[in-house]
């Protein structure tokens, strides 16, 4: 067997489910005339006595039925505390064994096996007027020994596996049917199928040799020995808690590196896989399933020699998800309850206010959104350990009306609230009256648009609405138009970016990106009374920037932008060698303040101006990892390679501190704020629940600080900024710098 005692924790436990199916002979079974002793003559001493007898599966388990003769038939028995040591009886008569205990056991007869290990607990009970009597069926077999050429130390032990079952129920899935050899170079039997053999360390229990799969067959005699690789094998032996343990075993796949097992065997206890001549020094298991996890498994090789993995499965987490309402409120809303990965939706169930017991799920980090007819509520659902994790929401129904101005005066309108990613609309009647509810307190990013205006629409960006009651919207009535055009030619430039900024007297700030038309025309939308920005950014041109303070006239503001000289191409590529198209490029000064923007075309080129010359370039694509580099133009161009994405990257502020703003270490550059948003496509800052990830971040190394927002741009903690080394944790805890 492919296991020590240690591996066996559990079957202690199992072996009473199991006790029902090893001990299964009946008073049915005498009357139809078999030739099994009478149960109540199985008195050993004064002990309740066990008696086994063979019965033929070669053709199949349902139509097995009990040999007439047991001649030459021996029960073999082996502690499950003790596996080299083995215990052998006759069949057909009765005995009692010497210790309690747990007991691997099966038949064997001249050319017959029986085709899995049994597993039974035994007692030594005062006998009561019965003994136990266990039917096993037999199967043909073969013999597998040493090479008598050969010899093994002391230390060593040869064990043998059946790693594949052509007899009785086993085809559904074996138990495992393994065995030690006390005598190598004695002819032990196996049954029919193919066979794997293995050289072990007695003190380590771990493979020193194995061999490639060997075919046993019937009335003949094999012999294996099993060598040390040229390059590296891998075994893994993964055990099953008794929670997988079914009537057929679960669907695993498990690969080193991508690369399936070139020996998989998945058993009711246990999964068993060899990989042969690994080149690599270094590589990583993983395992999928849908009802067992066990987290990858980055292993060290040896040149010459096996590397044996032993672990125990887990059953895949469960969410516990609470939906907790005030006592005599009703929802009339459909409610549902969604768990994402990504973009991707691993779980979706209609629900009610209560508990829900969500099982199986992937062990990821994982979203869980509760929508309530049109609105919805996400939390992050951890469950990248492999534990089971809860999650609370507390639904409190705020009913809220109020009204639109435009100016001074009600305008009908649509709000736009943002629920999670999505926009939630809302309409006004004609004198700009609405009426909605909320289902939990939040600060809201609200956009309002005029109807019958050809703007853009208003921004409120932190509408706080906690309880029920009237909440009106006021739309400045402003009118600006941006006129972007070609210095050099005077043609309006289109798809120009125009970033509105605008600091209002009451202390309100707001942002947005609006792009020009086909004529180079973008109309501003409405904003407060103070300052104006306007910034305009195109590919090619240098950017221009306005200010003004806001009125309530009509105004044509008219930017011309300089084209820029082109210093040079780069090509960028993928980790696959393909052309990265769609690149976001991004090019800082050495205080990292920007002097241009662009994008790859399909080919993943991309013409670098002047102003880029000797800059850092911040580079991100949705399939790459981001990258920070100093571009220097080449005579010929350059070509760049993006690493492929590492897994994202899960930081929890100590305390689970909120709105803890972040700074990380791309590439040696240190990135925050909106730069740390664009490289890592996140926010700024960690959330309510002080959780923070960051994507695709290249698989290396890189430096984390968490700061009070009153210290966001503070450079006094970046020499304490905690290392996180790759490969990175499911989540890391980092303090916030005070």
């Amino acid at each position: 067997m492919l296991h020590g005692p240690r591996d066996c924790g559990w079957i202690l436990e199992m072996a009473r489910c199991l006790l029902s199916l090893c001990i299964a002979v009946t008073s049915t079974l005498l009357a139809a005339g078999s030739p099994i002793p009478d149960l109540r003559t199985g008195n050993v001493n004064g002990l309740k006595g066990i008696l086994f007898w063979p019965s033929d599966v070669a053709a199949g388990a349902d139509k097995s039925v009990p040999l007439q003769s047991v001649e030459g038939c021996e029960v073999h028995l082996v502690p499950v505390l003790e596996l080299d040591r083995e215990l052998t009886f006759p069949c057909g008569k009765w005995f009692a064994l010497p210790a309690n205990g747990s007991y691997k056991h099966w038949l064997e007869m001249d050319g017959r096996i029986t085709p899995n290990m049994g597993l039974m607990v035994y007692s030594r009970l005062p006998f009561e007027g019965s003994g136990m009597g266990s039917l096993n069926g037999v199967a043909p077999a073969g013999r597998v020994m040493m090479p008598r050429a050969r010899s093994l130390p002391e230390t060593e032990g040869l064990r043998l596996i059946s790693i594949e079952a052509r007899y009785g129920w086993n085809r559904e899935g074996p138990r495992v049917f393994d065995r030690r050899m006390p005598d190598a170079h004695k002819p032990v039997q196996m049954p029919e199928g193919r066979v794997l053999a293995g050289r072990f360390d007695r003190k380590t229990n771990d493979a020193i040799a194995l061999s490639k799969p060997v075919d046993v067959r019937p009335d003949r005699i094999v012999e294996v020995w099993p060598t040390p690789p040229t390059d590296s094998d891998v075994l893994v032996v993964l055990t099953k808690p008794r929670e997988l343990v079914a009537d057929k075993p679960i669907a695993v796949n498990l690969a080193l590196d991508g690369k399936r097992p070139d020996v998989l065997l998945n058993a009711f206890d246990r999964v068993l896989a060899v990989w042969y001549g690994v080149a690599a020094r270094h590589a990583t298991v993983t395992l999928e399933s849908e009802a067992a996890f066990w987290p990858a498994r980055e292993i060290d090789l040896v040149r010459g020699k096996v590397t044996t993995v032993r672990a125990a499965l887990q059953r895949l987490p469960n969410a516990h998800v609470s939906i907790n309402v005030p006592a005599g409120v009703t929802i009339a809303e459909k409610m549902r309850l969604e768990i994402r990965r990504s973009n991707e939706t691993v779980r979706s169930e209609s629900v009610v206010p209560g508990e829900h017991d969500l099982n199986a799920l992937p062990a990821e980090m994982l979203t869980a959104i509760l929508h309530v007819g049109e609105w919805t509520a996400s939390e992050v659902l951890d469950l990248s350990s492999g534990d089971d994790a809860k999650v609370q929401f507390d639904l409190q129904p705020i009913d809220v009306k109020g009204s639109v101005y435009y100016g001074e005066e009600r305008a009908a309108a649509e709000l736009e609230f943002l629920n999670d990613q999505e926009w939630r609309r809302v309409k006004t009647n004609d004198r700009g009256e609405y009426a909605t509810t909320f289902w939990w307190p939040k600060v809201h990013m609200v956009r309002v648009r005029i109807d019958g205006r050809n703007q853009p629409p208003y921004l409120d960006s932190f509408r706080e609405i906690v309880e029920s009651g009237t909440v009106d919207f006021h739309v400045p009535r402003t009118d600006y138009v941006v006129h972007v055009r070609d210095a050099t030619t005077g043609h309006g430039v289109a798809g120009a970016l125009v970033i509105v900024g605008n600091e209002g007297k009451g202390g309100r700030n707001s942002g947005q990106r609006i792009t020009t038309d086909s004529e180079g025309v973008a109309a501003l939308p409405p904003v407060d009374e103070g300052e104006l920005y306007v910034g305009v950014r195109a590919e090619r041109y240098a950017s221009a920037e306005r200010t003004m303070t806001v009125d309530d006239e009509h105004h044509d503001i008219d930017v011309a932008l300089q084209p820029l000289r082109i210093a040079g191409t780069l090509q960028l590529r993928l980790a696959s060698g393909a052309a990265a198209a769609q690149v976001d490029v991004w090019a800082f000064d050495g205080t990292m303040t920007p002097l241009w923007r662009g994008t790859t075309d399909n080919d993943g080129s991309v013409e670098l101006p002047e102003v880029a010359a000797g800059a850092v370039l911040l580079v991100r694509h949705a399939q790459a990892a981001s990258t920070a580099r100093t571009w220097t133009p080449a005579g010929e161009g350059e070509t760049w390679t993006l690493d492929a994405p590492a897994a994202p990257l899960t930081v929890v502020a100590k305390d689970n501190a909120a709105n803890a703003f972040v700074a990380l270490w791309l590439d040696g550059v240190k990135l925050s704020g909106p730069l740390l948003t664009f490289a890592t496509w996140s926010m700024p800052a960690t959330d309510r629940d002080g959780i923070w990830t960051g994507r695709n971040l290249p698989p290396k190394p890189t430096r984390i600080l968490l700061l009070p927002s009153t210290g966001a741009t503070s450079t006094a903690f970046d020499a304490i900024a905690q290392r996180v080394d790759y490969p990175w944790p499911a989540a890391i805890t980092a303090p916030v710098s005070k």
